[in-house]
């Protein structure tokens, strides 16, 4: 709904306001106004702000220009003691006349009001939360919705960011997956999760998600989990990595399994393990692990190894 409101609405006056710095008033609401007027033709997004921007600068430069010529200015800039002379001019000044003193003015005032230009930039000239509401017919936005109509009118993002990995992606909203798949155009994304383990509601089907990512990145490769006994392992994981001194025990069984599997070996038996004093601690993958007796049942030491087993082969479902 953002994307169709953006493309067919025009900027009305309430959707502007002044650009200030501090309590001081630069640029009326009326001059922001009479800027994008003087682009009107151009729909409403990245280019149009663009061209506001360097008009709302040229604007602010007259302005500035105007404000250094009043007396009160010039008296202000003569009584600064020497510290703030080079903090401002980079050096003591004593100008010989009208001229000399009328740039330094300039340069004064420019150096005062510099974060005027920042507003400028960071578009805080528009209200993106009255645009919002407009174009969705509701009293108020959520953070993600007014990042993303942000996007939309603004542009912006991060291009040079080539891959980004995305955990847990059944827990994101619709809206939040779209201002990450705006905000990193050229990335490379991989999204894992488990459609199952949401863990509340009105967040993305995976449906959803391909829809997005087709739609805004080409190409969505899926990658899914082989079999149901996989699936478990994987769901377990968190609660297997909760206690470090299981995970840690847990890696020197995996490891072992792993590496005699690997090279066509048979797994051997639960007492056919070898063993090694308990009061030699040995690194996590450099030797097989010590048994001990189990204190609970076999299936829980096999669940560890089949968590260890599964997830290398087969990640959670995955886009790319």
């Amino acid at each position: 709904r953002l994307e169709e409101g953006v493309r067919t609405m025009t900027l009305e006056p309430d959707d502007l306001r002044e650009v200030r710095l501090g309590d001081r008033v630069l640029l009326k609401a009326s001059s922001v106004a009479g800027a994008v007027a003087k682009f009107s033709q151009i729909p409403v997004g990245p280019r149009l702000t663009a061209l506001v921007k360097d008009e709302l600068h040229d604007r602010l430069d007259r302005k500035l220009a105007a404000l250094s010529k009043s007396e009160e200015v010039w008296e202000e800039m003569l009584g600064l003691d020497v510290e703030e002379q080079v903090e401002v001019f980079g050096q003591t000044i004593s100008p010989a006349d009208d001229e000399e003193c009328a740039a330094y003015a300039l340069t004064y005032v420019r150096h005062l009001f510099a974060g005027a230009h920042d507003e400028i930039e960071r578009g805080n000239w528009l209200r993106i939360d009255r645009i919002g509401m407009r174009v969705l017919g509701k009293s108020a936005l959520t953070a993600a919705e007014w990042v993303y109509l942000k996007l939309l009118v603004m542009g912006g993002g991060e291009k040079s960011a080539r891959y980004v990995m995305v955990d847990e992606v059944q827990d994101y909203t619709v809206t939040q997956l779209m201002v990450l798949a705006r905000y990193f155009p050229r990335a490379h994304f991989m999204l894992l999760g488990d459609e199952h383990q949401a863990i509340r509601e009105g967040t993305a089907s995976f449906d959803q998600v391909r829809q997005i990512f087709s739609a805004t990145h080409g190409e969505v490769e899926t990658c899914e989990l082989l079999t149901r006994s996989c699936s478990r392992a994987c769901c377990r994981w968190t609660s297997v990595r909760a206690s470090p001194r299981c995970s840690a025990r847990a890696r020197r069984r995996a490891s072992w399994r792993w590496r005699t599997a690997t090279q066509g070996a048979t797994w051997p038996s639960w007492h056919a393990l070898p063993r090694r004093p308990r009061a030699r601690r040995a690194s996590p993958l450099s030797s097989p692990p010590t048994p001990r007796a189990p204190t609970g049942s076999r299936s829980s030491w096999e669940t560890a190894y089949s968590l260890w087993t599964a997830t290398p082969s087969c990640p959670r479902a995955a886009w790319c």
